[in-house]
């Protein structure tokens, strides 16, 4: 019971003692005072803004465009839709034409 309990407090003074060495390293890894702070002048902020609206504009264009093209492919799916029914119009009257031709009266 008494190597028991010696253990014990060897293994919580070992897992403390690691604790306490991987905060201190925490700490002295990345101090404070090294730390660079930068910020944009207002003139860079209003150019990156510009160039932003740029973009924005040209990927809304670009975006109409799709429309666009969404809008002439709609037609020409609606059209070949149209064209199918008609072609399976066709086929079920030829067929039926030609079954009433073959039936004797």
């Amino acid at each position: 019971m008494k190597k028991i309990y010696i253990a014990k407090k060897v293994l919580s003074s070992v897992i403390c003692s690691a604790i306490a060495l991987g905060t201190v390293a925490a700490y002295t890894a990345s101090p404070a005072g090294d730390q660079n702070a930068s910020a944009k002048t207002i003139a860079e902020i209003q150019e990156q803004r510009k160039q932003n609206s740029e973009k924005i504009a040209a990927l809304e264009n670009e975006i109409s465009g799709l429309e666009g093209d969404k809008n002439n492919e709609k037609a020409y799916q609606d059209t070949l839709t149209e064209q199918q029914g008609a072609q399976s119009l066709m086929l079920s009257f030829q067929t039926r034409r030609k079954n009433a031709a073959q039936v004797p009266y």
